[in-house]
């Protein structure tokens, strides 16, 4: 049995504790008031040398259903646009029509 199964976000949760699962163990024996005092980036060292950090809108935007335009909203010219949450924002009816008019 896996803990990543059974959550709604389960890819995310995955991939998030194989990126950052020794983060507790190196970070523990932080001093935080030195580190404020050094004003270092606050994702040094926080993600392994391979990963790049990139704003969300970039490449998974919300559909409008689920941003309620408050934030990252899919618009023509964004790389990729996410269905999370659509369903429970909508219906079964809107999701189907949504999806089959996808790459139209």
């Amino acid at each position: 049995s896996s803990p990543w199964i059974h959550p709604p976000w389960w890819e995310n949760a995955a991939i998030a504790w194989t990126l950052l699962k020794d983060n507790a163990r190196k970070f523990s024996g932080e001093d935080l008031a030195r580190w404020a005092e050094r004003g270092a980036d606050d994702l040094m060292d926080v993600y392994p040398a391979q990963v790049r950090i990139a704003p969300q809108s970039h490449f998974n935007s919300y559909h409008p259903i689920t941003s309620r335009f408050l934030h990252d909203t899919w618009e023509e010219g964004k790389f990729v646009i996410a269905f999370n949450g659509v369903l429970s924002a909508s219906s079964p009816t809107v999701i189907s029509v949504l999806y089959g008019a996808y790459y139209q």
